[in-house]
């Protein structure tokens, strides 16, 4: 804060680095105007006047895990439920994981973090809290973080749907809207700026065993030549490369017939290096930010559709069915699934081949 000359600020915290804002903050009160809180506890360890805490051996269960599986897909799936089928994204979050600390690192901070317990500051926070708790994360539980709520004088606390520790996947809108409201008592700004695009996800089948049989040099030669060929290709078909993971793409495109030609045209120029992709694609309202990035349902839908398809595959949602009825492209129904994280069922269709002009559907 003394660097960055910002005499007095908000503070948002989450999982375990709450407990560390909560001690500041009553340390430092003149430097905190207020408090937020998400998926945290004041104490980890359940005791007979805490019965919100976790039990000890759940806690002992928590630190082995940690020890094992900590920056690996697994574990970013466990406390991430959400990104159960966005193999991409479980992909990068365990890349992140990585860069942070190691397993063992981070099963010892855990057990000092066990001994914290900042019960007994809570009365002393004198600046506005919002407190704000996942239904079923398995981090910090509803009780824990009503908890805070009760024993911080006049703290608000909102009930968060989902499952996850961390806010970037699961309703952050939801999350950044509350946030605001309590900040500055409104909700909802400028509209963020929205168009009409077709997704395009894919991802290299097998990545994990090509990167253990070529070996780490021959396998980062290889994403540099893949990543050639997305830059390439999707130019080509004048769309825009949103994000890549190394092994995977989004890209957006104006139309969703540039998109399926792109995705074609990317498991022809990939077979060139041995490699197969599968791609998923959608189409409909997305939010653009600032930052070049993309948001909203379409990208998570987008996203779902593509887990679904096999090697080789171009899986589309029945919205780009619909949208190219009449069309070239010639679609075969893979039945109804329930995409995680979205409402209803979605039918998605697989682009078999290409019709000649006379063809029909």
């Amino acid at each position: 804060m003394n660097a960055a000359r910002s005499n007095t600020t908000a503070l948002f915290a989450m999982t375990n680095g709450g407990s560390m804002a909560i001690r500041f903050a009553v340390a430092h009160p003149e430097r905190v105007s207020a408090l937020v809180l998400l998926n945290t506890t004041a104490c980890w360890v359940a005791s007979a006047d805490y019965p919100a805490g976790f039990p000890p051996e759940e806690l002992a269960g928590f630190s082995r895990f940690a020890r094992k599986h900590f920056g690996t897909e697994r574990f970013a799936r466990v406390h991430n439920p959400s990104l159960d089928q966005d193999e991409r994204a479980l992909s990068r979050q365990a890349k992140y994981a990585r860069a942070i600390a190691s397993p063992k690192a981070v099963a010892e901070i855990f057990e000092i973090e066990l001994e914290r317990d900042v019960r007994p500051d809570l009365c002393a926070v004198r600046m506005p809290t919002l407190v704000m708790t996942r239904h079923n994360c398995l981090w910090a539980s509803l009780p824990q973080g009503r908890y805070i709520a009760e024993n911080v004088v006049g703290a608000r606390f909102e009930e968060l749907p989902g499952s996850d520790s961390l806010p970037y996947w699961e309703a952050p809108d939801l999350i950044l809207d509350h946030v605001e409201e309590f900040l500055t008592g409104n909700r909802r700004g400028a509209e963020s700026d929205r168009a009409l695009a077709a997704v395009l996800f894919t991802d290299i089948v097998d990545s994990t065993k090509h990167a253990a049989d070529l070996g780490d040099a021959a396998w980062r030669e290889l994403q540099d030549r893949h990543e050639e060929i997305l830059r390439e290709q999707i130019g080509l078909f004048r769309g825009r490369l949103v994000d890549t993971a190394g092994d995977g793409v989004l890209a957006v495109f104006e139309r969703p017939d540039r998109a399926i030609e792109c995705a074609q045209a990317l498991h022809t120029a990939l077979a060139s290096l041995k490699l197969s992709i599968r791609a998923g694609i959608h189409f409909g309202d997305v939010e653009l930010r600032n930052d070049g990035q993309v948001g909203g349902m379409t990208v998570h839908i987008g996203a779902r559709v593509q887990a679904l398809a096999k090697a080789g595959e171009v899986l589309v949602s029945r919205t780009v069915h619909d949208v190219l009825v009449g069309s070239r492209f010639n679609f075969v129904g893979r039945g109804e699934y329930e995409l995680k994280g979205v409402p209803g069922r979605w039918e998605v269709c697989e682009v078999v081949e290409r019709l000649d002009p006379t063809g029909t559907l």
